[in-house]
């Protein structure tokens, strides 16, 4: 009463003894979390050193209040002057603060736009990334415009 051995299958690279193909998966899907865990982490760590620098560099914004006054003028092709000029972290992103806003039409002597504030929200991300000013709201609040109708029937 011998047995006699079986035959034993060679056993395939990609099957083993615990469950066959899942234990490869196992080791990839590990190793796949592993690395969204730290692509995630590495992307939070970024976005709060770009907000904790661009709080630090915010109200530094006043020292470029000619030098926005000057790019607005060029934009609108008028001469404007800016009161005074702050800048903030809101709750989604920065803003500026524009007080005591003057444009002024052909006539330099009295501005054609007064305004108390303009308040300017930014989008930080989309600013950085097309490397350009992106607005997403502007309040304009207290506003006094001076329009004149010119002998010829134009409005100024």
């Amino acid at each position: 009463m011998s047995e006699t051995p079986q035959p034993q299958e060679p056993e395939s690279p990609r099957h083993d003894r615990a469950g066959g193909v899942r234990v490869a998966w196992r080791g990839w899907l590990s190793r796949l979390k592993t690395a969204a865990i730290w692509m995630t982490a590495s992307v939070l760590i970024l976005l709060a050193v770009l907000v904790t620098s661009l709080r630090l560099v915010l109200p530094m914004a006043a020292e470029y209040r000619e030098q926005m006054a000057a790019e607005l003028g060029g934009l609108l092709g008028h001469r404007v002057e800016i009161g005074a000029l702050d800048a903030r972290w809101r709750l989604l992103g920065p803003r500026i603060l524009l007080d005591d806003v003057a444009i002024y039409g052909e006539d330099v002597t009295t501005p054609a736009l007064q305004v108390a504030q303009v308040d300017v929200g930014v989008r930080a991300i989309l600013s950085l990334w097309h490397r350009q000013l992106r607005v997403h709201s502007v309040r304009v609040l207290g506003a006094d415009v001076h329009v004149y109708r010119a002998a010829e029937g134009g409005v100024q």
